[in-house]
């Protein structure tokens, strides 16, 4: 993941809109950070910076450069609940939704202080993923153990809990065409409709090959004009029409196997910026 984070700033640093001369910073841990292993970024609605890493959760004051560090404490129990930060989403001004390797923390960046998200058993979610805002007042969240709809107001998993995504590692979640898209590690495609998963069952080509099993394990899923783009991990990128659901086109380099990883990618002006396995 931090390999990713530097192809992103060496691509702007590339493309021609940016003709000023451009200039970073390299923060590592001599600057404060807990570690230099970097998971997940977010910039609140004061602009402060918030880095994820494998160590803690950093925030970081550009203007006077300070980084302050949240860790795990298990003697207070308003602590993040684990310093493995995987996911961060700000869904409020004074709400962070923070996912970590044991669950979904809600923390208030105004008091500092952080509440974890239990089920109706006191048990965590598990192993965050990724957070996405459903709405005004929902969030979903996935997780190595499945997909949660929560309740941003009582901070609660809703009732009508989401049926069909027991056991389903969910890897993405996107909303295409009005559409909310999950993307799974080892069940392909699925699609949301009234709080149940529903099967997307891509229409394979004639004109080239493609195995079912290379859209079974999803890692990022993207739009761009007609056609929706989904990342995976080992085949590329393919290009799907989302009015029909078949795949129109395959992305893949031959012969460099590990390229074909698809951490993260972005579309502009017709060319694909894709973050790999090797960059």
């Amino acid at each position: 993941m931090f390999k990713k984070i530097i192809f992103w700033f060496f691509l702007l640093l590339l493309h021609p809109l940016f003709s000023q001369q451009l200039r970073f910073k390299h923060i590592t841990s001599e600057d404060g950070l807990s570690t230099n292993y970097i998971t997940c970024i977010l910039q609140d609605d004061l602009g402060f910076m918030w880095f994820g890493s494998q160590d803690g959760l950093n925030k970081y004051n550009g203007y006077a450069d300070q980084i302050k560090v949240f860790k795990n404490d298990p003697t207070n129990e308003s602590s993040i609940s684990n310093s493995e930060v995987t996911a961060l989403k700000q869904v409020r001004k004074d709400l962070i939704l923070v996912g970590t390797r044991e669950g979904l923390n809600f923390f208030n960046p105004y008091t500092e202080k952080f509440s974890l998200l239990r089920n109706a058993n006191n048990k965590t979610l598990g192993k965050v993923n990724i957070i996405f805002q459903e709405s005004s007042g929902e969030a979903l969240v996935g997780t190595e153990e499945g997909l949660f709809l929560v309740n941003l107001d009582n901070r609660m998993i809703k009732t009508s809990a989401i049926k069909d995504a027991d056991r389903m590692n969910v890897s993405c979640i996107e909303k295409v065409n009005g559409v909310t898209y999950i993307g799974t590690m080892g069940k392909g495609l699925w699609r949301l409709q009234k709080n149940r998963l529903e099967k997307v069952n891509l229409i394979l080509p004639d004109l080239f090959k493609v195995g079912d099993e290379e859209v079974k394990s999803i890692t990022h899923i993207g739009q761009y004009g007609n056609n929706m783009y989904l990342g995976t991990y080992g085949f590329g990128i393919f290009k799907v029409d989302f009015r029909d659901l078949q795949v129109e086109s395959k992305f893949f380099l031959e012969n460099k196997s590990e390229e074909n990883y698809i951490n993260d990618f972005a579309i502009k002006n017709n060319r694909i910026y894709a973050a790999t396995k090797l960059g």
